[in-house]
């Protein structure tokens, strides 16, 4: 895709490429049984959803050794920590504070957090994490991983991104931006690594929640939606730009985007996702399911 040449990460909000037969569907015609897929892309118990990453949980007693947490004044309930559990709720935090945390060997400050900076809290941790804000107000989230700790779930504040115990693969660092704030700047496109995931297609109607992408100015076509599908394709982009991007809800806007950007762009979408530049041009990509969306 023209767009965005292509690395399309997986969004930490999206259902991956995992099957609901938990063969992992890859488009050079690997399929792996769920017992080999890496604990980061292994199902959930129950009916939790497919394709999270799983930093721990009761049957992975992989206690984390660090997490990364995005921060957010918009609070919100976990998705698997009651307030039994997290005393983190749904509410409004503060944008601008230090925040120190406990850890079992003694705790951590942050001096300085805004609205979504991303942190990394060292651990170990105790069972329950307590956080204390500016102004004497705290909560807590569990890690003893009697509950799951899962990339995407927002506990209060604190939007699982990543972390890892030893037990197992790393869960990637994955940073979610709202389409208000400035996304980072990053000096040049990873490697490919040769690893493809499919995160929706004809045979896997997955429709997606969000796509993380990286903005490069370089487009190039994409090698499996041709012209008839996507009309962002081999060309010069401007960067840097705005680009305002349509999805099922309406129109959103990222300001002062560069080269090598990262962008997430939350859904739902409609069948055709279209992104307009501030030169005026614009162009579309498919995003319905009935050709690939790959990483």
């Amino acid at each position: 895709m023209k767009l965005l040449s292509v690395l399309v990460a997986l969004s930490t909000t999206a259902n991956f490429g995992v099957a609901k037969d938990a063969t992992f569907k890859l488009p050079k015609g690997l399929s792996l049984l769920e017992e080999d897929i890496p604990t980061k892309l292994r199902r959930l118990p129950g009916n939790k959803e497919d394709g999270e990453c799983v930093i721990c949980d009761k049957e992975l007693k992989n206690k984390p050794e660090y997490l990364t947490v995005q921060y957010f004044s918009d609070g919100k309930n976990s998705m698997y920590q009651d307030s039994g559990k997290a005393s983190c709720r749904a509410g409004t935090y503060p944008s601008t504070t230090a925040i120190s945390y406990s850890t079992k060997d003694d705790g951590e400050s942050l001096p300085s957090v805004t609205d979504g900076d991303i942190l990394t809290l060292s651990g170990p941790f105790d069972a329950n994490t307590e956080f204390i804000f500016s102004g004497g107000s705290s909560c807590t989230i569990h890690t003893s991983c009697s509950v799951p700790l899962v990339t995407g779930d927002q506990i209060g504040p604190f939007l699982i991104v990543g972390g890892a115990g030893s037990l197992s693969d790393e869960c990637e660092n994955l940073p979610i931006f709202s389409p208000t704030m400035s996304p980072p700047t990053v000096p040049s496109a990873p490697a490919p690594t040769g690893d493809e995931c499919v995160i929706c297609d004809r045979d896997f109607k997955n429709k997606p929640q969000s796509l993380t992408l990286q903005y490069l100015s370089d487009g190039k076509n994409s090698n499996f939606q041709d012209a008839s599908k996507a009309s962002c394709r081999a060309g010069t982009y401007p960067s840097p730009t705005d680009i305002t991007f349509s999805n099922a809800n309406g129109e959103n806007t990222f300001p002062s985007v560069t080269s090598g950007s990262l962008l997430v762009l939350p859904g739902p979408f409609d069948a055709n996702t279209e992104f307009t530049f501030s030169d005026g041009s614009s162009c579309t990509i498919h995003t319905s399911c009935s050709v690939p969306l790959v990483t």
